[in-house]
């Protein structure tokens, strides 16, 4: 939907609804961070279907939850023909390339001196470093994203901290690469990629992004490609079992649809001869002996909500 006379982009159209700037709203963020909430959702229905100059469907904000998938609904025109879109895009990304196969089916080392680490920073992945790092011959490696003005090992500093783990917990041997699950080669120099086929042991790949109101194209990039990456450095120079953690509930949301075309990707490698693990924890409460609890997740957003509005939903 573009500009073209009196009629207003769909940025315009959004922008007037929330009451922000169109030139504040990034076509892949999720309307909901912008103030988007039911009533300005039926506004914004409204809105739309007189643009469009047609009846849309009554799920279409929740369907498509960003501008940028509005846009491509737009143009398909149907909620089926956008569905079916999707799950022919996660059928083709559900086929792992030919050549990402291990050299050889015992070719992997038995013990773990090297391990890399994806997701260290999140509240699942720093608990597994502190567990990693019990063992005292273990060298880990970390990939960790930078933030402006914060580097990968701040980052991970942080991120303990906060999830109530003793800085004891991060030796000298715990080494951080700064990389992006969603770059080729995690972003690093070939030498670097070549670095850690060299030497990686084993993998434990919990890194992902995590957002249950992003669609599957939004987080495809990271759960997807990334896994990709992660069995591409696994079947290189030799075999390296891959330890996968994912929560998969049902296929509804964008997140879980990203993590089940990752594991199936996992389990095509694992057919090829790759050691492979799948694991599926389920929604994660506080630490049973700290007590500390991340609080930004699902679970915590979700007794947060029923505390302040002294409420709650009647489920089993």
């Amino acid at each position: 939907m573009k500009t073209s006379g009196t009629t207003p982009s769909l940025i315009d159209v959004v922008a007037g609804c929330l009451g922000v700037r169109p030139d504040e709203i990034e076509p892949t963020v999720p309307l909901s961070r912008y103030g988007l909430d039911s009533l300005t959702a039926v506004q914004l229905h409204v809105e739309l279907a007189a643009v469009a100059q047609r009846e849309l469907p009554d799920g279409l904000l929740l369907e498509c939850s960003d501008v940028a998938a509005l846009e491509r609904f737009l143009a398909v025109g149907r909620t089926d023909e956008l569905r079916a879109k999707r799950l022919e895009q996660m059928r083709a990304d559900s086929v792992l390339p030919p050549e990402i196969r291990p050299v050889a089916r015992d070719g992997h080392r038995a013990e773990q001196r090297s391990v890399l680490l994806t997701g260290a920073t999140g509240f699942l992945g720093a608990h597994l470093l502190e567990a990693l790092a019990r063992n005292e011959q273990t060298r880990i490696i970390c990939l960790v994203r930078s933030r402006t003005g914060l580097d990968g090992r701040s980052r991970l500093t942080r991120a303990l901290s906060s999830h109530g783990i003793p800085q004891g917990a991060l030796p000298r041997r715990v080494e951080v690469i700064e990389g992006d699950l969603s770059h080729a080669r995690f972003g690093l120099s070939d030498p670097a990629f070549e670095t850690l086929c060299r030497e990686i042991d084993t993998i434990y790949h919990a890194g992902a992004a995590v957002d249950w109101v992003q669609p599957y194209e939004a987080l495809r990039a990271t759960n997807v490609a990334g896994t990709l990456e992660i069995l591409r450095l696994a079947c290189s120079r030799r075999a390296k079992p891959v330890h996968f953690m994912q929560n998969l509930e049902g296929l509804h949301f964008g997140y879980v649809q990203s993590k089940c075309v990752a594991e199936t990707l996992m389990r095509c490698a694992g057919e090829r001869g790759l050691p492979v693990t799948v694991y599926r924890p389920s929604l994660i409460s506080g630490h049973s002996r700290r007590g500390f609890s991340e609080t930004y997740g699902f679970l915590s957003s979700f007794l947060k909500g029923c505390i302040q509005m002294r409420c709650a939903p009647d489920l089993d």
